[in-house]
């Protein structure tokens, strides 16, 4: 389909000093494509004082769907509760107990004394991960190379803990989220990831996922904030060798041609959704899924034929 590099991707891994200076440039063109999608999401929904729809992580902002002039479902108690939620699962996710021997013997060793030392050692640690880097990686590679017409956003951290999902994208079209991806959680090929890839089918042949802040398009074309539910949900799978490649030649300025690797990788995700379309129409799901899952498939073959025409193979 799309022709690659012979030497497709290095191995060798990234040292704590390249993980921290790719995380700080991922934070600051993260926060880019978030200022830049928020500007036009506020020119969808009209202009008005609708408030900031994502944050510099490009997450949808739970507060933006607080009723009244901000146009969305939800009270501010209700919205309140839920974010108390989302902070006890993000203690747990980060949790760790820092009274034990072996933990502080191991965390001495980079200066950390305190039990509050330990624990920020420790969530900077994972924060810096290649696995949170190419999460964070995710929403830049969509809006470099998405077709014009849609969008990609990460879900509210609400959606992301209590719903499994990571990501929407959504026809701008047609208002209809065409998938939800749960972003990378496993190696492709580990015993992790084929448990994840039978999780997602089998919650698609269910019926699929639901978000409680999701967004959408009217008629008009007007930016829509509200519950979305029965939608196909994939897993962004990559090997450990290709998310290293990613993160050592990725391309940091929005304005510039995306980098080979960042290319290569989008395919290959691509190319994987297709896949995973296959085993789901093989499956017995009902036809109302069956018609959207259709209907990614034959975007996902359009946005890998227009990727390989814009290379030049």
């Amino acid at each position: 389909m799309f022709k690659t590099s012979e030497n497709n991707f290095v191995s060798e891994p990234l040292s704590a000093d390249k993980r921290q200076e790719r995380y700080e440039k991922l934070r600051s063109v993260l926060a880019e494509v978030a200022e830049r999608l928020n500007e036009s999401f506020k020119m969808e929904m009209g202009g008005g004082k609708v408030g900031m729809l994502l944050d510099d992580e490009c997450r949808i902002n739970a507060k933006a769907f607080s009723q009244g002039r901000r146009q969305g479902p939800y009270s501010e108690a209700e919205i309140k509760d839920d974010q108390a939620r989302v902070e006890d699962k993000e203690n747990n996710e980060f949790g760790i107990d820092v009274k034990n021997e072996n933990v502080i013997d191991y965390y001495k060793k980079s200066g950390a004394e305190s039990e509050a030392e330990i624990m920020a050692q420790h969530q900077k640690e994972k924060r810096r991960a290649n696995w949170h880097l190419l999460e964070m990686a995710t929403p830049v590679l969509l809006y470099k190379f998405l077709p014009k017409n849609f969008v990609a956003v990460k879900t509210a951290a609400y959606d992301d803990y209590e719903n499994g999902v990571d990501n929407l994208i959504v026809d701008k079209s047609t208002g209809e989220v065409i998938c939800t991806v749960d972003d990378f959680s496993a190696l492709a090929g580990s015993a992790r990831d084929l448990s994840k890839q039978e999780k997602a089918l089998n919650k698609t042949k269910r019926g699929g996922a639901k978000v409680k802040y999701g967004i959408t398009y009217d008629e008009k074309g007007k930016l829509v904030k509200e519950a979305l539910g029965n939608l196909p949900v994939f897993n962004l799978r990559l090997s450990a060798d290709a998310i290293k490649g990613l993160l050592r030649e990725m391309n940091f300025d929005l304005d510039r041609e995306p980098s080979v690797k960042e290319r290569e990788v989008v395919v290959q995700i691509i190319e994987d959704f297709i896949k995973q379309t296959n085993l789901l129409l093989e499956g017995d799901i009902n036809n109302d899924m069956k018609e959207k899952i259709n209907r990614f498939h034959a975007i996902l073959e359009n946005w890998a034929e227009s990727l390989t025409v814009e290379a030049g193979y």
